[in-house]
């Protein structure tokens, strides 16, 4: 299902997270949260 959002493979795909990186950021989608939740995050720098 969010496979076409990754520029690459994924880092995690299971039922409760999916996760790629697009350049320097981490994308995160919770799925098994109500509502379903997005976060990101970079590198310290």
């Amino acid at each position: 299902m969010l496979a076409p959002l990754a520029a690459g493979a994924p880092l995690v795909d299971t039922p409760d997270l999916y996760a790629y990186r697009v350049g320097p950021v981490t994308v995160q989608v919770h799925l098994a949260a109500d509502p379903l939740a997005v976060t990101a995050s970079t590198p310290c720098r």
